[in-house]
């Protein structure tokens, strides 16, 4: 699977116009005037033949980055999605479970099956990060109610890790698992029935930051990034269980900025909940009249999760080379850093750069306690970033008319 090479989305189709293609020739809902053909071109734009089965494994939020992606999910013609499955990790559990059914009753997807995992790391270790951001792992002490009440919408039966095994066992092959959140549900499931691993399509994780390439420094420490960090533990047992596995680090997905010029076409004749939702959260941002922090940081991380997302569907739009994979143990500065290299052989390695990563290592770094055991990963280290950003925004352009009912007022949180 090492080197994709970038390629650009693009459609054959004598059904789509040139009207409705740029000049590369990729597919562009925002030149096309009539709906029909809108829908037409978004189907050849997303389906490929059989929809693949995913499980979307995140620390989801009401309008963050994980709901962009699960938006993003329901809306593509080429996704069977099979259910969540919720971890702590961005936000408590307690408070995951009620922001995601929520969403859920707004999308009229009330339908989709919803399963709540681990609420804590596998050593459930505190650290002054922690305990500022949530008081404790367990529970927040009050739950936030959107102001429309109760979700209708009802969690499944069952531990999210349990929903995970059945259903790759149900469907051996064929299920890609996309993980957003930290690794903590994965962790329990391979852990519990070891055989899944070499029993799914895939695993697409989002997470990890590779020093060694641009834009490979954390974003919760110097080195690590948050997923990764939150559980180191469950990270590295995920990473050395032999799952096939693509890692779309931070270096990849800052480059895949949420634009002005991207909501703007977002906006372009969608009224539905999907486009209302988004531009509660960014039209004043992008108008310059409400400048917070929580905005700004979607605007760089509004994509990042999607990234993921579509990273398992068209990995032809990424670059991954194979790298080895470890991940940093200590309860010291460098907790949750990955490591990633390449190791040409053991035997007569060389001291030579590599793209992306660090090459002429004679052996793995084993430190027990310190850095996990080597695991094998295929990991992004670039991508068609237009072509990605165009299948996020088709993706949402079909969630503005098929998920939920056209509105006139603001959705109520």
């Amino acid at each position: 699977m090492a080197g994709f090479a970038p390629v650009l989305v693009r459609d054959s189709s004598s059904r789509v116009p040139l009207s409705c293609r740029s000049a590369r020739g990729e597919v562009r809902a925002d030149r096309c005037e009539s709906p029909e053909l809108v829908q037409a071109m978004r189907r050849c734009a997303m389906s490929e033949g059989s929809p693949s089965k995913i499980i979307l494994d995140t620390d989801i939020g009401y309008l963050n980055d994980d709901a962009i992606a699960l938006m993003i999910a329901l809306a593509s013609a080429d996704i069977e999605l099979l259910g969540v499955t919720l971890v702590a990790g961005n936000y408590d559990l307690q408070q995951e479970i009620v922001d995601t059914l929520s969403l859920l009753d707004v999308l009229d997807r009330a339908d989709l099956p919803v399963y709540a995992g681990a609420d804590r790391p596998l050593l459930h270790q505190r650290g002054d990060y922690e305990e500022l951001s949530w008081g404790k792992w367990a529970t927040f002490g009050e739950v936030n109610v959107p102001a429309r009440g109760y979700p209708q919408a009802e969690l499944r039966p069952g531990h999210a890790s349990k929903f995970i095994i059945d259903t790759v066992r149900k469907y051996p092959g064929q299920v890609t698992v996309v993980a957003v959140g930290p690794l903590t549900n994965v962790a329990l499931a391979f852990a519990q029935d070891p055989e899944i691993a070499s029993l799914l399509k895939g695993l697409v994780i989002m997470g990890g930051a590779v020093s060694s390439l641009e834009f490979g420094s954390g974003n919760v420490t110097p080195t690590a990034e948050f997923n990764l960090w939150v559980d180191p533990e469950a990270s590295a047992r995920v990473f050395s269980a032999g799952a096939p596995t693509r890692l779309v680090p931070l270096n990849v997905t800052r480059r895949l900025t949420y634009t002005a010029d991207f909501h703007e076409r977002l906006m372009d004749h969608h009224q539905g909940v999907v486009a209302q939702l988004i531009d509660e959260r960014m039209g004043p941002f992008f108008a310059g009249s409400q400048r917070d922090v929580g905005s700004a940081h979607f605007s760089n991380y509004g994509l990042c999760d999607a990234s993921a997302l579509i990273a398992a569907l068209k990995p032809g739009l990424f670059e991954f080379i194979e790298t080895n994979i470890q991940i940093d143990l200590s309860n010291g500065p460098a907790k949750g850093t990955c490591y990633c290299y390449v190791i040409r052989d053991l035997d007569d390695a060389v001291l030579e750069s590599a793209k992306g990563a660090t090459s002429g290592l004679i052996q793995p770094s084993v430190l027990p306690g310190a850095v996990s055991r080597p695991g094998r990963v295929q990991v992004a280290i670039g991508a068609d970033v237009a072509a990605v950003r165009e299948q996020c925004l088709i993706r949402l352009q079909a969630g503005c008319t098929t998920l939920g009912q056209p509105i006139d007022r603001k959705v109520p949180r």
